[in-house]
């Protein structure tokens, strides 16, 4: 299995992490807690936002009480990772 890490913490940078997921081949995406809550209020900016279910297909995020995808890949909570830093880990058993 592949692993990548790197930093976007200078400010969110959505596009630098879409660039990397593009990369990847179905990943998995691991980031901390504080980098999440702030992905979430950057795409969520503009929307109301609701705690139990939230889709839309222009931001490519859901989050539901049971799992999260962004992009349609599994977001997962790792906090040993540091603020903006992401890990994309290949699911695809390389």
């Amino acid at each position: 299995m592949s692993s990548q890490k790197f930093s976007i913490a200078r400010r969110i940078d959505i596009s630098e992490l879409n660039k990397k997921i593009t990369e990847c081949i179905d990943p998995y995406i691991f980031m901390n807690k504080e980098t999440f809550s702030e992905l979430k209020k950057q795409i969520l900016n503009y929307m109301d936002y609701e705690e139990n279910t939230k889709i839309d297909e222009n931001k490519r995020i859901f989050i539901d009480s049971r799992s999260c995808t962004y992009t349609g890949h599994k977001l997962f909570i790792d906090n040993t990772l540091r603020y903006g830093e992401i890990e994309l880990r290949s699911n695809k058993g390389e």
